[in-house]
């Protein structure tokens, strides 16, 4: 075998070309300058995947420079400026299709029994809510250099047997979540440094995720076989409040407000604290604050035409929670008013935040806050746009039917409703026409590289019997509640679906659903 030279743009930099590199060969034309070179196995889906690698890598790379702060090591230990950047779409779109090639890869090439056998020791998700309840990762910012297991161990409120807790840290340092020395020392790595501390949100939903709904995913199995659940399509005979039969609750959240700590009493709920009138759904708070950073929800704020709507547009939020959307679009777009629709102790919640983030727009009226029980009544009347985030995945199609007739029944003839929601993708290419194909040989979805939408599919599953839903599914429960889906806002992880009353609604289906071109999906 001749050893391979790589084309002269990657010469410099001393970049060197792997061992298991050897067998292949690049074009036999180099490339132009700042090209990628194309690998060729002889193997056509395999060269296909390396090639969607090396591109989405040199496109993640892109996006990083952009910054001038550089690439981000694997150890770091202080944030990158892209690290909290709401709207970094591009960087989503190249991590969705490097996530969706590699695990396609490895698919491909590893025993089925080894893909089989890892996908079903999932154990690190126990481990994360060791760390996050023992707060390890702020036990570890307090030592840069890093830490034996042992103190770690002693640092803890419980002091944790040492030789148990080294076993939980090795199998999140293959993780990528710490690193691990030579002497079991765990040095501080980027992840645990941002977000697995206790002042953290996303902490709280990584909790959340493995609490609440570890209880519930892990005892699903046996409900698929019990009547009274296994057809159920009420939330009070769900995976979750069967896990949680004998403490007598009707659902998820009203098991929330039982337990108001939940052993993940964090800095971040002491510094909160006095923005709360109701302490038992802090935790819950947080964890939807951590979400919306997650899954890049702020991305809409920058990346709709909200400068082109008059001057006193409305925005009405639908089960706003804190409002922290409307939040960061009133702050880039002030000529826009607002109004947060909630339970009474959510608007409470809210008006204490907004007072500290925001307390000018209180002041100048520029945002409302009027009680609303959604499910039950309309909200505020004539208002121009209506929005909806992660409201309808919570129900099942009845009663997500109904709220948006609750919706339809205040909309004027010119009101817009937008439903903020993930869109499960469809092998079907003609039932969602604008939705993100993803390039052969990966599949349409993306696979692994769209992975948190079915996870969270799952979530809402085993939490409320109910589902995130695709883009025909959006449609029909539209048109059974009277509204008609006239446009999409891909934003990558998450989509914006915009509805019309029906016999409002204007546009073309077969023309793009009447999307804005610098907005198509992509």
């Amino acid at each position: 075998m001749g050893s391979i030279k790589p084309p002269s743009p990657f010469v410099s930099n001393s970049i060197q070309i792997p061992t298991f590199l050897e067998t292949f060969t690049f074009m036999d034309k180099p490339p132009a300058p700042f090209s990628i070179p194309r690998i060729q196995t002889g193997t056509r889906e395999i060269d296909a995947l390396l090639n969607l690698i090396i591109t989405s890598t040199m496109d993640a790379l892109t996006e990083y420079k952009k910054t001038g702060a550089g690439i981000p090591t694997p150890y770091a230990t202080e944030a990158h400026p892209l690290d909290n950047v709401p709207d970094a779409l591009d960087l989503k779109r190249a991590i969705r299709t490097l996530e969706g090639a590699c695990e396609a890869l490895c698919t491909t090439l590893a025993q089925p029994m080894h893909t089989i056998i890892n996908r079903s020791m999932p154990f690190e998700a126990q481990c994360m809510r060791l760390v996050i309840g023992n707060h390890i990762a702020d036990i570890l910012e307090q030592f840069p250099s890093g830490l034996h297991v042992a103190e770690i161990a002693s640092k803890t409120k419980n002091r944790m047997n040492p030789r148990k807790l080294g076993q939980v840290m090795g199998l999140l340092a293959a993780r990528g979540c710490f690193r691990e020395g030579d002497i079991r020392e765990l040095v501080r790595q980027q992840s645990s440094l941002l977000v697995l501390r206790s002042t953290d949100p996303v902490s709280a939903y990584a909790h959340l995720s493995t609490y609440e709904s570890g209880k519930a995913i892990t005892i699903f199995p046996e409900t698929m076989a019990i009547p009274e659940y296994v057809d159920s399509e009420t939330t009070d005979k769900c995976a979750f409040t069967y896990a949680v039969q004998d403490e007598e609750v009707t659902g998820f959240y009203e098991w929330f407000r039982k337990h108001p700590d939940l052993g993940v009493a964090s800095a971040f709920q002491r510094q909160i604290r006095g923005l709360f009138t109701e302490p038992s759904m802090q935790m819950f708070d947080q964890s939807m604050i951590g979400i919306t950073r997650v899954e890049g929800s702020l991305s809409i704020v920058n990346n709709y035409p909200w400068s082109e709507l008059a001057q006193g547009t409305t925005f009405c939020d639908v089960g706003s929670g804190f409002g922290t959307i409307p939040l960061a679009l009133v702050k880039a777009h002030p000529h826009l008013k607002i109004i947060l629709q909630d339970l009474p102790n959510s608007l409470e919640q809210a008006k204490k935040m907004w007072n500290s983030e925001y307390p000018q727009a209180i002041q100048s009226g520029v945002v409302r806050f009027e009680p609303l029980d959604f499910i039950a009544e309309a909200p505020v009347k004539d208002q121009d746009i209506y929005y909806m985030k992660h409201i309808v995945h919570n129900y099942p199609d009845a009663r997500a039917i109904k709220i948006l007739k609750n919706v339809a029944a205040a909309m004027k003839p010119s009101s817009v409703l937008f439903i903020h929601e993930y869109v499960m993708a469809s092998q079907d290419a003609h039932e969602n026409p604008l939705a993100a194909k993803a390039p052969e040989p990966l599949l349409s979805n993306y696979g692994s590289g769209n992975l948190r939408k079915y996870n969270q599919d799952l979530h809402m599953l085993i939490l409320f019997n109910a589902r995130q839903r695709t883009y025909e599914q959006f449609r029909g429960l539209g048109e059974s509640a009277g509204l008609e889906l006239i446009e999409l806002v891909d934003l990558v992880e998450m989509l914006v679906l915009k509805f019309r009353k029906m016999q409002d609604a204007k546009a073309d289906f077969s023309d793009g659903l009447g999307m804005i071109p610098a907005l198509r999906a992509s």
